[in-house]
């Protein structure tokens, strides 16, 4: 079945995303089954997520959730861009953080006041890792985007709030991935 712009009229190949007639976007849905198809198999896969299932395992996990979260997706942001590369010292810094807190928390017969001070010191240290590496990751996918999205209403709908990443890190980073698997720049591990 011959695909045309709904724009213009002009016959198409299949594999544009604009049309090179008129320059209209031609949506992957009006594409026939077996290009929507390919393309998808062409496409970085990356787990789709719901923020409700995200939010209630990381309250019963008391926040280990979040390691498992950048530690399973490592080597997908890993292999998006060659010239970013998933921020290993910012997870250093984290894991240093939450075992400062850990020993502390475990450990008898310290004194309460610095005790406290040692656990308040190892929240901003565990803090200012989930920070930097959901910056990291955020500057990741941004590159992603760039380099593969040519459609300025999705990069629109794809813009990322530095507040939004600064209070919810890796919730809100889940959130954007599931954007982008709907808008099919990535393809949802199964």
């Amino acid at each position: 079945m011959p695909l045309n712009c709904k724009t213009c009229g002009a016959p198409l190949k299949g594999d544009e995303e604009h049309c090179p007639y008129c320059g209209s976007f031609i949506d992957y849905e009006d594409r026939p089954k077996s290009h929507k198809a390919e393309r998808k198999k062409n496409l970085p896969q990356i787990k789709y997520t719901s923020a409700t299932f995200i939010i209630i395992v990381s309250i019963f996990t008391l926040g280990l959730y979040g390691i498992y979260w950048y530690l399973s997706n490592r080597k997908r942001f890993n292999e998006l861009v060659d010239s970013l590369k998933f921020p290993d010292i910012g997870f250093g810094i984290y894991i240093l953080g939450w075992l400062a807190f850990l020993f502390i928390s475990s450990s008898e017969g310290s004194e309460p006041d610095i005790a406290d001070t040692i656990n308040s010191v190892a929240y901003l240290v565990m803090w200012c890792g989930a920070l930097w590496m959901s910056f990291g990751i955020k500057k990741i996918l941004k590159e992603y985007l760039t380099q593969h999205c040519t459609d300025e209403a999705i990069l629109k709908v794809l813009t990322f709030s530095d507040v939004a990443l600064f209070c919810f890190g890796y919730i809100y980073l889940q959130l954007q991935i599931n954007k982008m698997i709907k808008a099919e720049i990535f393809a949802p591990t199964l």
